[in-house]
């Protein structure tokens, strides 16, 4: 009950907040492709990781995305097991909300573990990281917000980790 509520209350924050501008109201995560990962997250955190250990789409978003609002970006991150996102951060505050799946998670210097049910806020330019510490998908939901022409991409600040060569998809 508590995670419908929450869901609920950010998409009806997001939809709010920021005017549908076009294409479809709804889509199914569940059905929706993975974003080809850009070629800066190649380059800054290593091709096995954002091909074979992360992946994320965009479900609501200014642009292309299949529901376009104004100035918000929402959708699914998925984690493999193992694998280790390093250090980043960004202009744009950011929330993620564990659906399944198990993580040591790092804002700002201070650790905790993160399961299901957990929500997490990063204002503006938190150094943030996540390891999957289970054994099955992380499985979150993520959103970004403000003006997209001030929104920077991610920026990575720890030193690129090896991923384990166990740290892949099993789909």
């Amino acid at each position: 009950m508590k995670n419908t509520f929450l869901i609920s209350a950010i998409i009806g924050l997001t939809i709010t907040t920021s005017p549908v501008i076009g294409g479809d109201v709804h889509i199914n995560a569940n059905t929706a492709p993975w974003d080809p990962m850009p070629d800066y997250a190649v380059q800054d955190y290593g091709h096995f990781f954002a091909l074979r250990s992360a992946r994320y789409n965009t479900l609501i978003g200014d642009g292309v995305y299949p529901v376009r609002a104004k100035n918000v970006y929402f959708g699914v991150f998925e984690l493999a097991p193992g694998a280790i996102y390093v250090g980043h951060k960004h202009s744009s505050p950011e929330i993620y909300y564990v659906i399944s799946g198990e993580a040591e998670w790092t804002v700002d210097g201070k650790s905790f573990q993160a399961e299901s049910g957990t929500a997490i806020y990063h204002k503006p330019q938190a150094v943030h990281r996540m390891v999957n510490v289970g054994s099955t998908n992380l499985r979150t939901l993520w959103m970004w917000w403000g003006n997209p022409n001030k929104m920077s991409r991610s920026e990575r600040v720890e030193p690129r980790e090896t991923q384990p060569s166990s740290a892949v998809f099993s789909d």
